[in-house]
């Protein structure tokens, strides 16, 4: 109607000059263009079936579709991939027997390569408990424990039925037995070694693992206790090959270990009414002099055993280079 109108405003003006009748004839054609299009469009609303689209039936299923993912997901894609993995574990319950012997057989295969390798593992330590027992009873015999014993037991063999499968380390549960004297019987370590035992045998343990430990610092606490004299010295020539590899922290009381050290650290506790302290104090070469002096037993005027704490340090010092 619009457009018909316009064309009768252009009718009483066409003639006036040729843009007006240019306008005049292009609005006739559209008004055709649109009356066919509009024609068309109403054949084709005339034709269409609605029978098929009940309002009702639009709304319950657009209320199912809200429904479907408020409960499965928020788009089209959370509630696809919910539906596959509904009917995946729909199909496992189904075929649960045949999955559930499937797995069983499959356990049953990596069971038995690793009972394979746990098999390997434990001969090969078997195979260098010897070379290595020997190794700790030589650096024993250093540490002033000539007669001792020491073995590891690793007991029976586990069969792949007794075989648990839950370490990492395999089927061994070895035992360290120990005998600190001739003729004594090897019994369980932590049953029969003494304290002073017990600081040797680590560091005779260590000064074999040392290159091997994925650790950075050793502490050894009081070390000292039991030995004197050249067994000391003999701890400390250890502590100096081990330092070589990895730090060394030693809270000792002899000359001999305090004289090899690279740095030391003085520790005093200070008590007033009511607290301790403790202070730590980096020693100058003149203080450590000083405090080896004091060691050995000496007093700070006693030029004999100033000697021997300089004669201890050179020792060290010497030593030192040579490895």
């Amino acid at each position: 109607d619009i457009l018909s109108n316009a064309l009768k405003v252009l009718s009483n003006i066409n003639s006036l000059s040729d843009e007006y009748s240019n306008l005049y004839e292009r609005l006739s054609n559209a008004i055709i263009e649109v009356d066919d299009i509009g024609e068309i469009a109403g054949d084709s609303l005339d034709n269409f079936d609605y029978s098929n689209y009940n309002l009702d039936d639009i709304e319950m299923r657009l209320d199912a579709i809200k429904s479907i993912k408020k409960k499965y997901g928020n788009d089209y894609k959370e509630i696809c991939d919910f539906l596959i993995n509904a009917k995946t574990e729909r199909e496992n319950l189904l075929n649960f027997n045949e999955i559930a012997q499937k797995l069983l057989d499959e356990q049953n295969i990596l069971k038995k390569t690793l009972y394979t390798q746990y098999i390997n593992l434990s001969n090969k330590r078997k195979e260098v408990s010897q070379k290595f027992s020997n190794n700790v009873l030589t650096e024993l015999k250093e540490l002033g424990m000539p007669k001792s014993s020491f073995e590891i037991d690793f007991g029976s063999a586990v069969s792949f039925d007794e075989c648990e499968f839950n370490s990492p380390n395999g089927i061994d549960n070895p035992t360290f037995l120990f005998s600190a004297n001739l003729g004594e019987p090897l019994k369980t370590m932590s049953d029969v070694i003494s304290g002073g035992e017990m600081s040797r045998f680590m560091l005779a343990i260590k000064a074999q693992t040392a290159k091997h430990n994925e650790i950075s610092t050793f502490i050894f606490d009081e070390i000292d206790a039991g030995i004197s004299g050249l067994i000391a010295k003999v701890v400390s020539e250890k502590f100096a090959k081990i330092s070589k590899d990895v730090q060394i922290i030693s809270i000792s009381h002899l000359p001999q270990i305090s004289a090899m050290a690279d740095n030391n650290l003085l520790i005093t506790k200070i008590e007033n009414d009511v607290k301790t302290f403790t202070t730590v104090k980096t020693l100058s070469k003149n203080e450590k002099i000083d405090e080896i002096m004091r060691l050995i037993g000496g007093n700070n005027q006693s030029n004999s055993a100033k000697s021997h704490a300089i004669e201890l340090i050179d020792y060290a010092e010497k030593y030192k280079k040579t490895l």
